[in-house]
């Protein structure tokens, strides 16, 4: 297990190359909520130092209650690259470079804790960003990505039901339309002219019950389809135009999560139950079951009430479209990652993340890497895992543990996170503040709320006195290299500067 300890002064040691073109436009990545992660990880990075460089931090005014990062090169001040993150208690957003952490700006707009529990979303020309609050007249507020909220922001407070576009994390259309939902309802869809946003599109159906989950969407050769699951027991897809329904499946199992759609072929994965039972749901562009059944069972409850396992959150698809991860939560800690093949419904294996939720809430969501590397928070067991997968089973590289949040002493590593194609990855986590930032702050050494950018990429060669193989060269280092030299003094010299 690690805990983010970095001297700062070592960022010095290693040198990197920005990489433009990174779009991480909202939660799990895009309108299809694959969760692919454009970044091959480097064998020598799938280790147990695979949460150890830390690139920066940047300090933020409170706790992050599923709140994630959005990035989006070009789109910040003068063209800069910039990552955007939300957080609670106060509440506010904060948007910084993503390569040195230097702050552009940090303001709250107002309103109560869902900013917090939610992840914003960028226009499709990243000139805006969107988010979803509570308490304010407008629950769904933009503003200038140059600016922040401090620069004037606009919202749907004149809409007939403002809460239509409340919940949870914006959605992004091709043709801009921002797509959201209200509690246990249906999904709508609302328009920016840059001043307001206003609602213009609503589903047919009104009984799909979406809580926690917001809306998937598919391009057909340019025809809109929106799919959404919900606590009713059913899936369904909608015309993107009229809101009418092109079908409706019944599950009779509950989900949180949202779809996950192929954007190859149209093909719909939910992961449902509520009651201990897990299963997952595959469904074809046109609703048929992509399997025997429209759902199968990949867990079975045991009857103890101590141990239920409840869907909660989203999944993510392999880049190959083969296998559909998703992850649970439990009461007891006893949450799972499940790795479900898409040819036929099968599971493929599952390992016990100790997923931990008492309740409802916006849970983390697994990403997936092109060499199938998952990484996801196990919620209120306040760690985050990186997991490779085996074929048959998965391997823990390592861990990341969250610190006791200030004011309920909860864990909470509930984030779902980011890896951008040029290897950094990025989590907002309460941690030790230990690495400075484009801003040039000297770090306190104290926990606090960090948004903190990682480095995953391998080495480009030999790095001296990297004893430990990390492509970095720490405290750890040398206290191996002292140990080897102890150990060798009375061997010839030549001994003593070979490797430990």
């Amino acid at each position: 297990m690690k805990t983010v300890h970095v001297l700062g002064v070592l960022i010095a040691l290693f040198s990197w190359s920005a990489c433009h073109g990174a779009v991480w436009q909202m939660k799990q990545k895009d309108m299809y909520n694959t969760g692919r992660a454009d970044y091959t990880v480097p064998a020598d990075r799938q280790n147990d130092s695979f949460f150890d460089r830390v690139l920066w931090q940047q300090t933020t005014t409170g706790d992050f209650r599923g709140s994630g990062f959005i990035v989006y090169d070009g789109a910040g001040p003068d063209g800069a690259d910039i990552a955007v993150c939300t957080n609670t208690w106060p509440n506010a957003a904060t948007g910084v470079d993503r390569h040195t952490g230097r702050l552009f700006w940090q303001a709250t707009p107002g309103g109560g804790d869902n900013i917090g529990r939610m992840v914003p979303a960028f226009s499709n020309d990243g000139a805006t960003v969107y988010i979803t609050t509570d308490a304010m007249p407008g629950h769904c507020i933009a503003w200038s990505t140059h600016s922040g909220p401090a620069g004037g922001f606009w919202d749907n407070r004149d809409d007939t039901i403002p809460a239509h576009l409340s919940l949870f994390s914006p959605t992004i259309a091709p043709d801009g339309r921002i797509f959201l939902h209200q509690w246990s309802n249906t999904c709508y869809a609302g328009v920016d002219n840059g001043t307001a946003i206003a609602e213009v599109w609503g589903a047919s159906i009104e009984g799909i019950q979406i809580c926690y989950g917001d809306p998937a969407l598919y391009d057909d050769q340019g025809s809109l389809m929106v799919v959404a699951c919900g606590r009713s027991g059913r899936v369904a897809a909608f015309d993107g135009d009229t809101g009418a329904a092109l079908w409706d499946v019944w599950t009779y199992q509950a989900s949180d999560g949202s779809p996950t759609l192929d954007p190859d072929n149209g093909n719909v994965y939910c992961n449902a139950g509520f009651a201990g039972d897990i299963y997952a749901i595959g469904l074809d562009i046109r609703g048929e079951p992509l399997w025997s059944e429209v759902k199968l069972q990949v867990h079975e409850d045991d009857g103890d009430p101590n141990a239920m396992e409840r869907a909660q959150s989203t999944g993510c698809l392999s880049h190959d479209g083969d296998t559909y991860y998703f992850q649970t939560v439990g009461q007891a800690a006893n949450g799972k990652l499940y790795a479900v093949r898409t040819t036929d419904g099968s599971l493929k294996w599952s390992y016990p993340t100790r997923s931990l939720a008492t309740g409802e809430i916006s849970a983390s969501c697994p990403i997936v890497t092109p060499n199938g590397i998952v990484v996801v928070g196990n919620n209120h067991s306040g760690q985050y895992l990186a997991l490779r997968d085996d074929g048959d089973h998965a391997t823990l590289l390592d861990t990341l543990d969250v610190e006791p949040n200030l004011f309920d002493q909860g864990r909470r590593a509930m984030a779902s996170v980011v890896i951008t194609p040029d290897g950094k990855m990025y989590i907002p986590v309460r941690t030790y503040w230990t690495v400075s930032n484009g801003d040039a702050e000297t770090p306190s050494n104290h926990v606090e709320y960090c948004l903190t950018a990682f480095d995953l990429s391998g080495c480009d060669g030999p790095v001296p006195m990297d004893f430990n193989g990390d492509c970095w060269v720490d405290l750890q280092d040398l206290a191996e290299f002292a140990a080897h030299w102890l150990e060798c003094r009375l061997q010839p010299p030549q001994r003593c500067l070979e490797r430990p």
